[in-house]
């Protein structure tokens, strides 16, 4: 009886992982799941895109960002490392903490934590070298700026208003994977759809040229961080 049971169990979930919904299905059991909602906290909207890619060539390895017009939901606390006398420009546009010299001693002298004072990390051009004394700190957390994710730039003022209002990191894991969060679960339906929409056009834009056949292998939406997965129907994401 037990078995039988389990058997079904996993029955259903393999149909659930293998078919596909369309977008409005999706937003329909989103509200749903609104109404019925009991966690405490305002659960996230999580992507993740399959990209038809071999994960092992560098030349097909996808690292770039892009802005999403309605924000994730989620602030960062910045921490922008300048040269010029620009700090004060920076804390006014949002950064947390804006420096050179001295904030890359506060982090070396452990003053203040990456991962939990600061959640990401901009810099000028002419900082890279200077922040070899704290790469080791900030590389295994993932907060070394990087040109690529467009968290190395010459403008750190206009950078910072970027990511406060809302900077995607877009990354391909060892299996091909992106994932990251598009919204919250009180998030209005336009404003995930538009974020989306945005993710796609920025990842068909820097399509590895090496990369041959299916771009876009699959594409997911989950309703909760504990909740289902969703396998969304390309076709609605090519027709929007």
């Amino acid at each position: 009886m037990i078995i039988s049971k389990r058997l079904r169990n996993f029955k259903a979930l393999k149909e659930n992982l293998n078919s596909q919904v369309s977008l409005e299905a999706f937003f329909k059991n989103l509200s749903d799941y609104i109404h019925t909602a009991k966690a405490k906290f305002n659960e996230s909207i999580d992507l993740c895109i399959k990209i038809g890619l071999d994960p092992k060539k560098s030349d097909q390895v996808i690292k770039s960002s892009c802005i999403l017009p309605n924000g994730s939901g989620k602030a960062s606390a910045i921490a922008a490392f300048t040269s010029s006398s620009n700090s004060e420009s920076l804390i006014a546009s949002g950064a947390k903490y804006a420096g050179g010299e001295d904030l890359i001693e506060k982090i070396f002298s452990k003053q203040i934590i990456p991962g939990k004072d600061f959640s990401l990390c901009l810099a000028s051009p002419d900082m890279m070298v200077k922040l070899g004394k704290i790469a080791r700190i900030l590389g295994p957390k993932g907060l070394m700026p990087n040109v690529k994710l467009g968290t190395v730039a010459e403008d750190l003022v206009n950078a910072t208003k970027e990511a406060i209002k809302g900077r995607a990191e877009l990354k391909t894991d060892k299996l091909g994977y992106i994932r990251l969060s598009i919204g919250r679960i009180d998030f209005e339906q336009d404003k995930i759809k538009s974020n989306l929409l945005a993710i796609y056009e920025a990842l068909k834009a820097i399509k590895p040229a090496s990369i041959k056949g299916t771009y876009f292998l699959e594409l997911r939406l989950s309703s909760t961080l504990m909740g289902r997965s969703f396998a969304i129907k390309m076709s609605d994401i090519y027709n929007a």
